[in-house]
Formats: C-alpha cells, structure tokens, sequence
C-alpha cells in the first residue's frame, strides 16, 4: 500500500488531536507536537496490540478501513521515501521503542518494528525515571543532530 494511502487518516488524526490539546491549553500558550511521530508511536504499537486493543488504535488513527499489514506496508514505503535525501535537503526521521528491562515483547513484533517503521529497540530501567528519559533523550539527539 503507497503511504499515500495514510494522508487523510493521518491528517484527520492530527486535527483531532490538536484540537484536543488545544481545548487543554492555557490561554496564550502554543501548542508544538509531531503528528506524524504521533501516528506513527501509535502504529507501531499497533503491530503488537491484538482484540480491543488494536481496535481502539485503529479507530483512533482512522485505519479500520485497513488491515495491519497494508498500514505497516504504507509506513514502511513512506520511511523509504523520506530516506531520499537531496544535497541541499536533510530530513532524519528517528522511530524507537524504549522497552521495558525485563520485559520480552514478541519476536513478530520487534521484527515488524525494523522492517515497516525503521525503529530501533532498546531496554530501559522504568524504575530508574530520570536514566531511562535520560536514554531516550540521548537517542533523539543522535537520531536528530542535536
């Protein structure tokens, strides 16, 4: 599936959440997210989710016309497209799932998380807050050359 495909559903998602944020927000605040890194945590963890759960995303993100193979088939050719870069144009784009030390998420899943969406994974201590935000600031720095 192009990633073509995910442009409406994405762009209603990210209306629906700004407009959500913004009822939220003191007055005369700005309001700054990534829709697209949004959607995209959101779909990864799809990969994973089965029953309620994978319904729920799917609805939220406006999927439930789709299977999970065509949406993960969608990510994978758009991280394919923003990975052309030309010589006066950088775009780094940086997915990663910060798993819980301990914790063995499936092999599907870890596998589906590198294929489709270019994500990395790595271990985090949760007991340990303010190492294991520490370690996925580090690793946005490094994805963003910051």
């Amino acid at each position: 599936m192009s990633c073509h495909k995910l442009s409406a559903p994405n762009a209603d998602f990210a209306f629906a959440l700004y407009k959500s944020l913004n009822a939220k927000a003191a007055a005369g605040k700005n309001i700054f997210f990534s829709p697209l890194g949004i959607s995209t945590a959101l779909s990864m963890l799809s990969t994973g989710a089965r029953g309620e759960t994978h319904s729920q995303l799917f609805s939220t993100l406006g999927y439930s016309g789709h299977d999970q193979a065509q949406i993960n088939e969608a990510y994978q050719h758009l991280f394919q497209m923003l990975g052309y870069s030309h010589e006066d144009e950088q775009l780094d784009v940086g997915n990663a799932v910060a798993v819980r030390s301990g914790f063995t998420p499936l092999e599907k899943f870890l596998k589906d998380v590198k294929d489709f969406y270019a994500g990395d994974i790595f271990k985090v201590n949760v007991t340990r807050l303010e190492e294991a935000a520490a370690e996925i600031n580090t690793f946005i720095a490094n994805k963003t050359q910051d």
